[in-house]
């Protein structure tokens, strides 16, 4: 029987032979390479040992490659209520993977006389001002959020909008 092992793996990478000791001729290496490891070519030692044999060694190169860019979105909360006449606000959170260009974004399904505000931006959240005037449509509406850039495929979240008449005073 041939024991493998894996030597030399550079900090977040990692690989185990799917069998070990080897009990036939042939077994798969699982690799695993962690967000962290910036692209490039890696060796990747395996070394075999048995009883009686010399050692075998034999390296194979890795090679990684950054991941595409995108970019993921969320909106919070996902339901909001405002006033008829009285403004609120809710928060869009980015998450980008390899990508640093401007993020723009759309807001559909807001009632008649409600307005929103959402700045372009290279950073990871913008505060979206909804303005309520004070005849907008009351009752419960979704709002879908859209989230696009210069390269990238464009992601999309909801939030549930509802809009009341002014409590009496």
């Amino acid at each position: 029987l041939v024991t493998l092992s894996v030597d030399t793996l550079p900090a977040g990478i990692t690989a185990v032979p799917a069998q070990s000791p080897l009990a036939g001729d042939t077994t798969t290496l699982a690799i695993a390479v962690g967000a962290t490891v910036a692209p490039g070519s890696y060796p990747v030692v395996v070394r075999g040992t048995a009883v009686n044999r010399p050692v075998m060694v034999d390296t194979l190169r890795l090679t990684v490659v950054a991941a595409p860019a995108a970019i993921a979105l969320s909106v919070s909360p996902d339901s909001l209520g405002a006033e008829q006449g009285r403004d609120t606000t809710f928060l869009i959170r980015l998450a980008r993977t390899n990508y640093s260009d401007t993020v723009a974004f759309a807001i559909t399904g807001l009632p008649a006389g409600v307005t929103a505000i959402a700045a372009p931006t290279t950073g990871d959240s913008v505060v979206v001002q909804l303005t309520v005037g004070d005849s907008a449509a009351t009752g419960t509406t979704t709002l879908v959020v859209t989230a696009s850039g210069s390269g990238v495929t464009s992601v999309s979240d909801s939030l549930t909008l509802t809009v009341a008449a002014p409590a009496s005073t």
